[in-house]
């Protein structure tokens, strides 16, 4: 079973951040997160107001979405999905 079936969609989305290096433009994150556009932002919009990604805008149309790897229940996710995948991802250690 992938984690990500048992978490929901603000799960899914963080999960999505941390495999990709830990940024994307909100219409990539949506597309890979397999969600439109709209139910993306209502997803993110609690992960942001939790401190857990940041929006980074340029000029009108583009919408950067960054995970916050100094809070600590990031790296607390990320230590899971390497833990439950066996993966590891550096870019955290980084900080």
């Amino acid at each position: 079973m992938q984690l990500e079936e048992l978490c929901g969609r603000r799960f899914k989305l963080l999960k999505v951040l941390v495999e990709e290096g830990g940024e994307l433009n909100i219409s990539t994150l949506a597309a890979r997160a397999g969600m439109n556009n709209q139910i993306a932002w209502k997803a993110l919009r609690l992960l942001i107001d939790a401190k857990l990604v940041t929006i980074k805008h340029y000029g009108s149309r583009i919408k950067i979405v960054r995970l916050n790897v100094d809070n600590p229940r990031i790296r607390t996710l990320k230590t899971l999905i390497e833990i439950w995948e066996g993966n590891n991802y550096d870019f955290l250690e980084e900080v």
